[in-house]
């Protein structure tokens, strides 16, 4: 009876790590134009824990987050190792002892376009879209 148990619980870990993983694979980054740098998974994880704040042409990294709580556990999970919560948690402690400011979330996807197209050294993830995104000033890329 406890091996039954103790499988079960096992395959509904097994069941909630593989939803998140899935929705995760269908994130998005959109740049600004002025970021030319290439980005991958680690730069990715750098840039949202604060360890990178200058891209390599020492222009200020300026991130945000998608005000989503399916997007945003997706994101930390898969790119920071990290839960929804933990991930909240050190940007409160970041605050609290001087060395951060919390990330700036926007709500929708049209106003993260328009944000991230007139600010400078800005990055952002966002859901996959099934639709183009044509905006000028933006560079779009997908990071496995």
């Amino acid at each position: 009876m406890k091996k039954n148990i103790f499988n079960l619980i096992l395959i509904c870990i097994f069941l909630f790590l593989s939803s998140s993983n899935v929705v995760a694979e269908k994130l998005l980054f959109i740049m600004n134009n002025s970021v030319q740098e290439e980005v991958n998974k680690d730069k990715i994880k750098k840039i949202y824990l604060g360890r990178k704040s200058k891209w390599d042409n020492h222009q200020r990294i300026i991130f945000f987050t998608f005000d989503s709580s399916e997007i945003i556990t997706a994101f930390t999970r898969t790119f920071l190792a990290k839960s929804k919560h933990q991930f909240e948690n050190y940007w409160k402690r970041q605050l609290f002892t001087g060395k951060g400011s919390i990330p700036k979330s926007i709500k929708t996807l049209d106003k993260a376009l328009e944000i991230i197209a007139q600010t400078k050294g800005s990055i952002m993830f966002i859901p996959s879209q099934d639709q183009e995104i044509n905006y000028n000033n933006i560079r779009i890329i997908s990071i496995e």
